[in-house]
């Protein structure tokens, strides 16, 4: 197998030296365009500038926001799942990615640095959740990104769409996400992940 093929680049590579990196990298040579010097194993030691920022929600409270990359590249914001917090994309936002995009990442409500409400009604509100990825959007100046929602990311990719549809957007990118939600009688009884 040639080296950049599909079959060739393993699972580890694709996930230590970012997703959108090799997927870009095998884009290329299969459209016939050149890779580029670097291979797409050794990306992984780069490291990218980060500007913090806070994003202020409608209910008061305060998100954690990393940028990193140049604000006139295209945008990538990286919406991470239950129990985590920006620093799962870290091995994005420390690879040749942010060379050619800019890329965003932030703490949900009640994750990482952003502020934890300690009330079950601040996490409640699927409309919440969607102003709170929009708010993010404004504090960090996007433009039209693109959203990548892993796990519960996915769902709040959802919840957004619903409320302010998608021409805010560039495109939608599912990683293991959450896409329905099923609800009887105040329980949960079903998650269904999309694969």
């Amino acid at each position: 197998m040639a080296r950049g093929s599909p079959s060739s680049i393993s699972r580890r590579t694709v996930l230590q030296t970012g997703t959108f990196a090799a997927i870009a990298a095998w884009s290329q040579s299969r459209i016939g365009g050149t890779l580029p010097a670097r291979q797409v194993s050794d990306l992984g030691h780069m490291r990218a500038t980060t500007a913090p920022l806070v994003a202020k929600t409608s209910d008061g409270l305060n998100l954690s926001v990393q940028t990193y990359g140049d604000v006139e590249n295209d945008e990538i914001l990286l919406i991470h799942g239950f129990g985590q917090s920006g620093l799962s994309w870290s091995k994005q936002t420390s690879s040749a990615l942010t060379e050619h995009y800019r890329v965003v990442t932030f703490d949900l409500r009640g994750h990482g640095n952003s502020d934890k409400p300690d009330h079950a009604a601040a996490y409640a509100s699927g409309e919440q959740w969607a102003d709170d990825l929009h708010t993010v959007m404004e504090a960090a100046g996007l433009r039209r990104p693109t959203l990548v929602g892993w796990s519960l990311g996915g769902a709040i990719i959802g919840l957004y769409l619903a409320k302010y549809g998608r021409e805010s957007t560039a495109g939608i990118n599912l990683v293991d996400a959450l896409t329905e939600k099923k609800i009887e009688g105040g329980v949960d009884v079903a998650v269904t992940p999309c694969r």
